[in-house]
């Protein structure tokens, strides 16, 4: 049986407009959340630029497999890690492009969080404070870890947990699309079993949802594209201060 997948996409209740951006691409069993950062509506121009080029690396890569990549090959890891290494760093020199062309938008950027799927296999890749958690037998994990001041503080342990909830700068991220020439991706992969969820969802879902919460969900309902219904209804339940984006995606082995 093939992977199943779905997304969703919302505004929220306080924001005036969606800076978020989703790509579905099961063609290539690839998902994507970008969330994107700027004024004068940068931002959702940075996350759609973001997701179009990622679509389009993928697409070419499909298309050819010996056509040359923007970014060199590194030797000390396998294909998809690389793949999804370069294809992030080609949407930061976009983005970074289209920002040094256009007034108003110099410095626009995006977090992102990627979930490619090979065999039996799940790669989870991102930047900034964006989500990838695997679901197993009714338990979430989180694969990723954010790249947040926050998480910084946390890790030195500058911070307890407690205090983190309400700390003032929680919303500071320490990596972006965008920001810099270079971008350091983190990629991790996790081995699947049969009937496993692994999904991808901007901060606007975490911050307004427990991960047990979110467990719950995916308990009470086996369809993806009502789940994703029901997480967005939830984080707007609980608040909806940000825009909300999530996709899901199920291994049949």
């Amino acid at each position: 049986m093939p992977l199943e997948s779905a997304g969703a996409t919302d505004v929220g209740r306080k924001r005036g407009h969606n800076e978020d951006a989703l790509l579905l691409a099961p063609e290539h069993n690839l998902w994507a959340v970008f969330d994107g950062m700027g004024g004068h509506a940068a931002g959702e121009v940075a996350s759609g630029i973001g997701i179009e080029t990622l679509k389009t690396f993928f697409d070419h890569c499909a298309r050819d497999a010996e056509a040359t990549w923007p970014f060199r090959y590194n030797k000390n890891y396998d294909e998809m890690t690389n793949k999804l290494m370069v294809g992030i760093s080609y949407c930061n020199q976009r983005i970074i492009e289209a920002g040094d062309a256009e007034i108003g938008r110099h410095n626009m950027g995006s977090t992102a969080v990627v979930c490619a799927i090979q065999g039996a296999r799940a790669y989870f890749a991102w930047l900034g404070d964006s989500r990838g958690y695997l679901w197993r037998r009714g338990e979430i994990t989180p694969v990723t870890q954010d790249h947040s001041l926050v998480n910084e503080m946390l890790k030195k342990g500058q911070l307890t947990p407690e205090e983190a909830v309400n700390y003032v700068n929680r919303n500071v991220i320490t990596r972006a699309l965008g920001q810099t020439p270079r971008v350091d991706v983190d990629v991790e992969h996790r081995d699947l079993e049969d009937g496993d969820v692994c999904m991808v969802c901007c901060d606007g879902v975490n911050t307004m949802l427990t991960d047990d919460q979110i467990a719950e969900v995916l308990r009470k309902e086996s369809n993806l594209d009502k789940a994703c219904a029901n997480l967005v209804e939830a984080a707007n339940a609980a608040g909806g201060l940000d825009n909300i984006t999530v996709a899901l995606a199920r291994y049949h082995a």
